[in-house]
């Protein structure tokens, strides 16, 4: 399975998009190949309301590479159940270092 962490800012009709200033989005993935996962993930995350920008890590896991009490682990469990699973990890709008492209 892939894991894609993806910089994504909200659409400006995301409910969120007043307060929030993007994200991180950890993208798990079962999908066997690699380009095809990342389509997939980017599909996802703009179906969401965000626009997803730049493909910051990937990475392949086992289910063996993590552990059970991993929160990671569940999301992990999740994605090979239906097939992904999104986990986004939020900034506020006025953070210091935010760059909107949109």
């Amino acid at each position: 399975m892939f894991i894609f962490t993806i910089v994504a800012k909200p659409k400006p009709d995301n409910n969120e998009s007043k307060e929030l200033g993007g994200a991180y989005v950890n993208a798990y993935i079962n999908f066997k190949d690699e380009e095809g996962a990342e389509v997939i993930a980017r599909y996802y995350i703009e179906d969401a309301g965000w626009y997803a920008e730049e493909t910051d890590e990937v990475s392949w896991v086992f289910k063996g590479d993590l552990k059970k009490s991993e929160e990671r682990y569940q999301y992990f469990k999740e994605a090979k159940a239906s097939g992904s699973c999104l986990v986004f990890n939020t900034w506020p709008i006025d953070a210091e270092d935010v760059e909107t492209k949109h």
